[in-house]
């Protein structure tokens, strides 16, 4: 496979092996685990699926199978006093009943409130 490391693109293998932190919410039972041909290790990520082709490398659309998006207002206090009224996208996981707060929206918060 063809992977895009550091503005790099190796030559690798994907190794793939059992990840022990998955669960029913965390439907990720793989770590794919980069190798250049070379024999130089890149990295290691979770995956639900086994890529076959350079497309689907990385590509983890299947975690996202079963999950609802709503929006939920909350109230938060700022370091510099007073409240703030902020609508952040909750994703609920129909397996377990989770709540995950999108990671966008975190960064967007963060941003919002630093």
């Amino acid at each position: 496979m063809a992977v895009e490391f550091n503005s790099v693109v190796y030559n690798c293998w994907i190794v793939y092996t059992n990840n022990p932190n998955a669960s029913a919410s965390f439907d990720m039972p793989y770590y794919a685990n980069y190798v250049s041909t070379d024999g130089d290790y890149l990295m290691s990520v979770p995956a639900n699926s086994f890529a076959r082709t350079n497309k689907e490398v990385m590509n983890n659309d299947g975690y996202f199978e079963g999950l609802t998006t709503q929006n939920v207002n909350f109230s938060i206090a700022l370091p510099s006093g007073g409240t703030k009224q902020i609508t952040l996208p909750i994703s609920k996981n129909s397996k377990d009943g989770n709540l995950e707060a999108v990671g966008g929206a975190i960064l967007e918060l963060y941003d919002e409130i630093g």
